[in-house]
């Protein structure tokens, strides 16, 4: 079996995933370790549609899904969109085919519509039910 290059980008995503998935790790081994500062929060007082989304993926790899659901919905789609990479990476890299960049239509539409409706969502709860503290 030969082993292929990746190009650029998917080399750069799973570096990129390799970091993030190590400080996720890090922040579950030791809670003390500081957070990821939201600029948005700092400045204005109100949480971004991104806020909650590191505690979020921390929640997800103990596989507690409804805090991860509460800290930020959005957790799903990014678990998801890192998931696929990471699959098309590999497939890449092992069988030296390349997947398409982009989904078929009919299967995008649907992921779309989706991700729109729960970003609203997130935006409804942060300006409508902002939460204290």
């Amino acid at each position: 079996m030969t082993l292929h290059r990746l190009d650029k980008a998917d080399t750069g995503f799973l570096v990129l995933l390799g970091v993030g998935v190590l400080y996720l790790l890090a922040g579950m081994c030791w809670p003390a370790l500081p957070g990821i500062p939201c600029l948005i929060k700092l400045q204005t007082g109100w949480e971004c549609v991104g806020c909650g989304l590191t505690r979020g993926a921390r929640a997800l790899l103990r596989g507690d899904l409804s805090a991860a659901w509460a800290f930020n919905p959005l957790v799903f789609f990014v678990a998801g969109y890192c998931a696929l990479r990471l699959l098309r990476a590999g497939t890449t890299w092992v069988s030296g085919r390349e997947w398409p960049r982009a989904l078929p239509r009919w299967a995008a539409r649907p992921l779309e519509a989706a991700f729109f409706a729960t970003t609203f969502y997130v935006l409804y709860l942060r300006v409508f039910h902002p939460r204290t503290g």
